[in-house]
């Protein structure tokens, strides 16, 4: 906040340059990209057993998912499994299924690097690092 404060008159002066065909689709990207994966974890906890409605699954994650915010970085995975307890849903499968998302991100993201990669070319900012 001190160093925004100290530079707010570069910010005021700053040539602003918004696509705004770009932001909204972008948004658009974030908010289908946060409801699929809510849905991914709905889908996780019901093969481990777990029976919470669509609806019901999105407001449970999108709540506890504003825990993220709070320092600890455990507070999302309490909420979920404190809310799904609350729901009957046992403590073990929620807890499951809360570890096994990330995982699924960090795999799924991983495969998505490596299919792009073949795609990627010499001249692009990020591969001209690695050549000499």
């Amino acid at each position: 906040a001190k160093n925004l404060y100290g530079n707010w008159n570069k910010i005021v002066e700053y040539d602003w340059n918004v696509n705004y065909y770009f932001l909204t689709y972008s948004f658009v990207l974030l908010i289908v990209g946060s409801i699929l994966i809510a849905l991914g974890w709905n889908l996780i906890l019901r093969m481990l057993g777990g029976r919470l409605a669509h609806k019901r699954a999105l407001k449970i994650y999108f709540i506890t998912d504003l825990a993220k915010y709070v320092p600890g970085k455990v507070w999302t995975m309490v909420g979920k499994v404190y809310l799904c307890a609350k729901e009957g849903i046992p403590i073990a499968r929620t807890s499951a299924s809360v570890v096994i998302l990330p995982l699924m991100q960090v795999v799924s993201g991983t495969l998505m690097f490596l299919v792009s990669l073949p795609f990627w070319t010499k001249t692009s900012g990020f591969m001209n690092n690695l050549y000499p």
